[in-house]
């Protein structure tokens, strides 16, 4: 019988001579028949080339905004003005969403009137100077005494100069003169005493005056703080009411909370109505969890609105923990969407996560984020954020002397290898991968010649040195 792999058995028996001739004339018929290859292996063999090879990873993608900034109440209120709809666009700083609390405003009012009590009483001791009674008790002696001297000193200067005698009615009229003038310094000395007193009794009020502003400041400092630390507080939060957009972007509201919709305050119902109507939002009381609109309830912690920066466009492409290795920022990748079939968009990674992610299977990946160039003008036309997508990372290009298909790689003994096939047996060449494309490979082995052909297909069950046939 003849077996697989060449190896031919042939048992003859018996003694006559025309048998043993008989099994002779078998023997060569089975060896030219039976052991002429018939079922030597036939493989498929490729030439050594040279050229590039592009080896790259492929990971699954999804389509995302440049920036995305979700905007959350911080207190509990009510949508009274909805500047912004799903879609438009806004500046950072645009107010889009506005929110009443009775509970802020009412705190707010609060605290700013026990602030003003405070400040108030910290304006200091108002101490009526009490030196101002004594100079006008002063001033008062002095006119009683005119009163008094005076009329007698204008009496005395009339008999004076009524004195016949030039030297009697002189000397007369000097002791007048000098009369007068005693009683003019006892006059100033009476108006001098006074200011005098009233001046130590303005500073001694002053001084006191001073020590309670001093014990007052003390004494309420703790009170001014805590007054000045609640106002600010409560205007924070009144501010917070006002929900502003945090980029230049496009607006996506949330969803309403979970709950019917509250009434709004009287001031305000008259403009969130006609804003309501301005929106196209219909009547008040959607379903629980509905489209955010005026009159909705909102929590702490909800997500009011989302502004997106769509000026460019990414995808997360989420690669292997076995290709992360190769991944670097600056590479160019292939980013096909199924949306658009008929389109390959070109980018570039910019970001390479530094913890992998787990997914939902237990899988490990590592989200790479790829940028896309080539976007067309129209936004129509432009993908859209969460389409689903594969991108095609190059990580590496090579270009080698020795080029194989990549189907021709097969694993020995730990090392990577390919069947060429030589005076028509397959030889085990062992090789270093360089590169590994989707369909090439570019290798290095010193017993790899130009002209050999490698096997690829029909290699399943060879050994080194195992002989067989090409297909051509």
């Amino acid at each position: 019988m003849c077996r697989r792999k060449g190896r031919c058995e042939v048992r003859c028996g018996g003694s006559s001579r025309s048998l043993r001739a008989l099994c002779a004339a078998t023997l060569t018929t089975v060896l030219v028949a039976g052991c002429s290859g018939e079922d030597t292996p036939i493989v498929e063999v490729v030439e050594v080339t040279e050229g590039e090879v592009t080896q790259t990873i492929s990971a699954p993608a999804v389509v995302e905004a440049a920036n995305r900034q979700p905007v959350t109440a911080s207190a509990p209120g009510v949508v009274a003005v909805i500047r912004r709809r799903d879609g438009q666009r806004v500046e950072a700083g645009d107010l889009v969403v506005r929110l009443v609390n009775d509970d802020v405003e009412l705190a707010l009012e609060q605290a700013q009137a026990a602030e003003a009590a405070v400040n108030a009483s910290r304006t200091g001791v108002r101490v009526d100077p009490p030196g101002d009674a004594a100079e006008v008790a002063a001033r008062r002696s002095v006119a009683e005494l005119d009163a008094d001297v005076l009329p007698d000193l204008r009496r005395a200067r009339r008999r004076a100069a009524a004195v016949d005698d030039a030297d009697r009615r002189r000397a007369a009229q000097q002791t007048v003169e000098l009369l007068q003038a005693a009683y003019h310094d006892v006059r100033d000395a009476l108006l001098d005493a006074g200011r005098a007193v009233a001046a130590q009794q303005n500073a001694a009020a002053a001084s006191f005056g001073s020590v309670l502003d001093q014990a007052l400041a003390q004494a309420t400092a703790g009170q001014a703080a805590q007054a000045a630390n609640a106002a600010d507080a409560a205007a924070a939060q009144a501010e917070d009411l006002d929900l502003l957009a945090p980029i230049d972007g496009v607006v996506q509201l949330g969803r309403a909370a979970t709950g019917a919709t509250a009434a709004l305050p009287d001031d305000l119902a008259d403009a969130a109505g006609a804003d309501a109507l301005a929106g196209g939002l219909g009547t008040a009381g959607q379903e629980q969890g509905g489209e955010l609109q005026v009159g909705s309830q909102v929590t702490p912690g909800q997500t009011v609105f989302t502004v997106f920066d769509l000026s460019e466009l990414y995808v997360r492409a989420d690669v292997d923990e076995i290709d992360a290795p190769q991944l670097a920022i600056g590479q160019t990748a292939e980013v096909l969407l199924d949306a658009f079939p008929d389109r390959t968009f070109t980018g570039e990674v910019t970001a390479v996560a530094l913890e992998a992610q787990t997914g939902a299977t237990g899988g490990v990946s590592y989200p790479a984020r790829v940028q896309l160039l080539d976007l067309p003008g129209r936004r129509r036309r432009r993908p859209r954020l969460g389409m689903t997508a594969s991108a095609e990372i190059v990580t590496d290009t090579v270009t080698s002397a020795q080029v194989v298909p990549a189907r021709a790689i097969v694993r020995r003994e730990g090392g990577q290898a390919v069947f060429v096939v030589r005076d028509d047996r397959a030889v085990l060449v062992a090789v270093e991968v360089d590169a590994l494309g989707e369909e090439q490979a570019a290798v290095r082995a010193a017993d790899l010649r130009a002209d050999d052909r490698v096997i690829v297909s029909g290699y399943e069950d060879l050994e080194d040195g195992d002989p067989v046939r090409t297909d051509g």
